[in-house]
């Protein structure tokens, strides 16, 4: 089970998969694939939605 926590609805997510060991990336985290334009309205891009960069493994795990 992988677990996460959704900061704009401020709720944990739970998620039942199969993973292989090769599809996981370790010390990494998603990128925020959306913005707020200056007029207030929000762009989410959804080409951007599986964008993730790498983390230091001492950072790992820090919420």
């Amino acid at each position: 089970m992988i677990k996460g926590y959704n900061l704009s609805a401020t709720q944990h997510i739970h998620v039942r998969s199969s993973y292989t060991t090769k599809e996981l990336v370790w010390n990494a985290k998603f990128k925020i694939p959306h913005y707020i334009r200056e007029d207030g309205t929000t762009i989410f891009e959804l080409d951007k939605i599986d964008d993730f960069e790498e983390i230091p493994a001492s950072e790992a795990g820090k919420n």
